[in-house]
């Protein structure tokens, strides 16, 4: 839920803004979607704001004038099929609206020490640090000696534990909720 000053930013500027922030591709698994609330009004920063015209009308027409100075601005093509990517931005009305799991808050700052050490991991696996230690970790292995669990079965083990626990965190973890007016605003401050 965006909150803003009217007087500062137009609705119209607002959806400029998002659609650069968003660069939605042409695919739909990803696309964007604008939800608008048709309510009489609707929450601001001070509480409760009244509406003074319709946020789908006024969203459907910046689309529409989206498209068509976008198309204006393309290269002549004979390829009918490519659309402008403002056509992929859907415009709905406002529904509940839910905040996701707790694992997909900042997702990438979250995941990308887990993906540097799968990296690492899948690294070892492949025999890439056997030579390190003048061999010492290529030919090492876990007690007792012959057991066959060297290095690689070391990384293998690891990788499947850690993938392991992603899964049961998302198992484990459901704390999915509804939000209201002004929750994500009480967070920020």
């Amino acid at each position: 839920r965006v909150v803003y000053d009217d007087s500062i930013l137009s609705y119209t500027a607002l959806l400029d803004e998002f659609f650069e922030c968003q660069k939605p591709g042409l695919g739909r698994q990803y696309a964007s979607v604008i939800f608008v609330d048709e309510s009489s009004t609707t929450c601001g920063s001070g509480g409760i704001v009244s509406s003074d015209n319709s946020e789908q009308q006024q969203a459907m027409e910046w689309k529409t004038n989206a498209i068509k100075t976008n198309l204006q601005q393309k290269p002549t093509t004979t390829d009918k099929q490519l659309l402008s990517p403002y056509e992929i931005v859907e415009i709905e009305p406002l529904t509940k609206f839910y905040r996701a799991e707790s694992y997909h808050q900042r997702y990438w700052h979250k995941q990308r020490v887990r993906a540097a050490i799968g990296a690492v991991l899948i690294a070892g696996v492949s025999g890439a640090f056997d030579d390190l230690g003048g061999g010492a970790v290529g030919n090492f292995e876990l007690p007792p000696v012959g057991s066959g669990l060297g290095f690689d079965s070391v990384c293998n083990v690891v990788f499947l534990m850690g993938a392991g626990w992603m899964i049961l965190e998302r198992l484990v973890v459901r704390d999915v909720r509804e939000l209201r007016c002004g929750d994500l605003i009480d967070e920020l401050l």
